[in-house]
């Protein structure tokens, strides 16, 4: 079994690390776009075309049109696709769709699909070998029998058996919430103390507990959600309406399917691409009421609103902090973090709303030290939240609950590098995020 893998810019991470390396005819990174080319060439020979999201550089129409020219040129050439992307979930004939609403599989995950294409080739040692497997993945599946060629039916049941297992515990947490809640939650702090990180990664967690998620990043001077999704700007270059998604979500509150980047199964994305300058629609668009319009509607599609709102932001929509119904107020545990906050703080906002502000808010101890001290004691959440609530600013009257902390580890800087959010990767920060979630969205049923 020869096998064309289509996976663009994670061809040489996934070529590394997978076990069915002489299976894969190619080596270097290939996008969808060359497929034909790759097909006409004589000297070019493969079985299978393996397709992962990463791989694909063209719009839907393009996508379907290329799938269908390859079946003309070569019938017997077995398409093959997973992908996280909802809307390619039914769209192409011929075309076997391996659909899972996590945004990143694993090595692993690659490997099992692997080996069901290449194992689908192989003859049957024995009709008792086939009889027992399929046994097996009914056994798992607990779902009528599955045709015995069908990869994609042994595979999915497996993995979303392994999948269900692993979370079960952890689901719990979150059964009393309710599917048929919408809470917006504004997430800020001063810049730099890990906003963005916070909003991305509580949003993939609210996303795979089956909680529709939108990400609105207000901050437009900035953009740093950009570095978190690489699939947004990849489809903003194929599409340049969505480089001013967020104005166009704000303009046509109602056309936000079309305005904005759908990044997971569960989870969207609205913001500005780097090379987005148009002033006049900002001045335009982004405002108070427009955003109030938005959220408004939002909340009839989606369980969670996740803002990226830091003060210097939050200071021109003081309009709209009542109608925010949670804040995760995000610090470090040192002096200097704390004080900028105050201060920040202090300059952005009027006495009111810094109150209202102190009502809603649930600190999150951000690249959290466990050796920090403060007065020759730890420097523990609780200890920050004790801060906070002391006479350094008289409108913080309330001593805000802890919603949880991330601890400072290298593992998390790469997380921009390799284009995957933490809690993908890290059980540690999947365990902090969940947390983190979790007590922010009590409460809410």
């Amino acid at each position: 079994m020869e096998i064309l893998l289509v996976a663009g810019s994670i061809n040489n991470k996934l070529y590394s690390n997978i076990a069915y390396k002489k299976n894969i005819i190619n080596k270097q990174p290939i996008y969808i776009s060359e497929l034909i080319e790759l097909l006409k060439k004589e000297s070019v020979r493969f079985n299978t075309v393996l397709i992962v999201d990463e791989g694909i550089d063209e719009t839907l129409e393009n996508l379907q049109k290329i799938l269908i020219e390859t079946k003309k040129i070569d019938k017997e050439k077995e398409i093959v696709m997973m992908t996280s992307n909802l809307e390619y979930k039914h769209k192409f004939d011929g075309t076997k769709v391996f659909y899972n609403q996590d945004i990143r599989l694993f090595e692993d995950e690659y490997n099992q699909i692997l080996k069901s294409i290449v194992e689908d080739e192989a003859p049957r040692s024995t009709k008792e070998e086939a009889v027992k497997e399929n046994k097996l993945v009914q056994q798992v599946e607990e779902e009528p029998k599955k045709e015995k060629g069908s990869f994609i039916g042994r595979f999915s049941g497996v993995f979303r058996a392994k999948k269900e297992a692993e979370e079960e515990s952890d689901d719990k947490r979150f059964k009393h919430i309710r599917k048929g809640i919408s809470r917006v939650i504004g997430v800020t702090g001063h810049r730099g103390v890990g906003i963005t990180s916070t909003v991305v990664n509580i949003g993939y967690e609210a996303s795979k507990r089956n909680l529709s998620t939108i990400i609105i990043d207000l901050d437009i001077y900035n953009r740093t959600t950009n570095l978190y999704f690489s699939e947004f700007m990849r489809q903003a270059e194929r599409d340049e309406h969505l480089a001013a998604s967020l104005l166009k979500c704000l303009a046509k509150p109602q056309d936000y399917q079309s305005n904005a980047c759908q990044v997971a199964s569960k989870l969207w994305l609205t913001g500005l691409t780097y090379n987005f300058e148009d002033k006049h629609l900002m001045n335009q668009f982004f405002n108070t009421s427009k955003l109030m319009n938005l959220l408004t509607v939002l909340r009839q599609h989606f369980n969670v609103i996740l803002l990226d709102l830091p003060f210097e932001v939050l200071k021109d929509f003081e309009e709209v902090i009542p109608n925010i119904d949670a804040f995760a107020l995000c610090a470090n545990n040192n002096q200097y973090s704390i004080i900028t906050t105050l201060r920040n703080m202090g300059n952005c906002l009027s006495s009111e709303n810094i109150g209202y502000v102190n009502a809603k808010s649930k600190l999150v101890i951000t690249r959290y030290n466990d050796r920090a001290q403060y007065e020759d004691e730890f420097f523990t959440p609780d200890k920050v939240s004790e801060i906070f609530a002391s006479d350094l600013c008289e409108e913080l009257s309330i001593k805000m609950p802890i919603a949880g902390f991330v601890r400072q580890e290298e593992d998390f800087d790469m997380q921009i590098e390799r284009d995957i959010p933490i809690v993908e990767t890290n059980k540690a920060f999947k365990e902090y995020y969940s947390n983190v979630l979790l007590r922010i969205m009590e409460g809410a049923n």
